[in-house]
């Protein structure tokens, strides 16, 4: 067994790895995280967010369990407008106008599995904790 010792690493980058990483150098990629070749094409359409009640201005402490409450839902629909089936992944992604803060974080992706023709809602949940 090889001797291990645990060393200080220096982790510079911080938040900007992956995609975060582009966006903070500005260069946009030729092919974008998620970015996947398909025999079909997609559209989206009706994007709408809902707050759920006023528990998006609630004042909580950092610990508390309620971090983890749904506060709001952001749909957008889905439709395959091409001739053959196919899945689209669509990403929710966030910002924030904080200082030194990634110019977009991934805080959800689901699978649309569509026939021709056909158009399916998809809905993210956002706990307040996506939003801090």
């Amino acid at each position: 067994m090889s001797n291990l010792t645990l060393q200080d690493i220096d982790y510079t980058e911080g938040l900007s790895i992956d995609y975060r990483w582009f966006d903070k150098q500005e260069i946009e990629p030729i092919y974008e995280f998620g970015y996947g070749l398909s025999y079909t094409t997609f559209k989206m359409t009706y994007l709408d967010v809902a707050a759920a009640g006023d528990s998006l201005n609630a004042d909580e402490p950092g610990n508390s369990k309620k971090l983890y409450d749904v506060v709001a839902w952001v749909n957008v629909d889905v439709c395959n407008t091409g001739d053959v089936y196919g899945t689209e992944i669509a990403q929710l992604y966030i910002g924030s106008p904080a200082e030194g803060a990634p110019v977009k974080v991934l805080r959800g992706f689901e699978a649309a599995h569509l026939k021709p023709g056909e158009t399916k809602r998809v809905t993210f949940e956002l706990t307040r904790r996506d939003l801090r």
